[in-house]
């Protein structure tokens, strides 16, 4: 799955930004983005597997869309803080949106 593919409902300009940055950045926004899908019901985790200490999760969209991610290997308040960025962004592009 490319970048873009995972972040299509968010504008381009939202996506081109994100497809800039560094790898490692790219998936730790990617993994805070599907949280906070899962958190707003418009995903949900349908399975969790381990391979050499790395969790992969399996999330399934409402739109049903399918895709698997890795949890990052960082600390709690990372993805925390991470998390917390990500709905800036999403309400930040929601309140845009609104006021176009």
């Amino acid at each position: 799955m490319t970048n873009q593919q995972f972040l299509s409902p968010l504008p381009d300009v939202i996506a081109k930004f994100f497809d800039d940055q560094p790898e490692d950045v790219r998936e730790l926004f990617q993994y805070a983005l599907a949280m906070l899908m899962v958190e707003d019901t418009k995903a949900k985790i349908v399975e969790r597997h381990r391979v050499d200490n790395l969790e992969y999760l399996t999330i399934e969209t409402i739109a049903g869309d399918v895709f698997e991610i890795i949890q990052p290997q960082v600390s709690d308040d990372l993805l925390t803080t991470l998390r917390a960025l990500a709905r800036d962004v999403l309400d930040q592009d929601k309140a845009s949106n609104d006021n176009a």
